[in-house]
């Protein structure tokens, strides 16, 4: 498991936590593939980084 900033992710890397926001939602679950769209979620949620599963 890697911790990555937004910024260092890439189409098609997997989640492997959930993403909850500081509300307690959940905005992206653990198993997610990483596409263009939720990077963008992720960037307009102000999320700092992520876990992503090790390539």
């Amino acid at each position: 498991m890697q911790r990555l900033s937004v910024k260092e992710l890439k189409p098609g890397m997997r989640l492997a936590r959930d993403v909850v926001l500081d509300d307690g939602r959940i905005l992206l679950l653990k198993g997610f593939t990483i596409k263009p769209r939720y990077i963008k979620k992720l960037e307009l949620h102000n999320v700092p980084y992520i876990f992503v599963e090790d390539s």
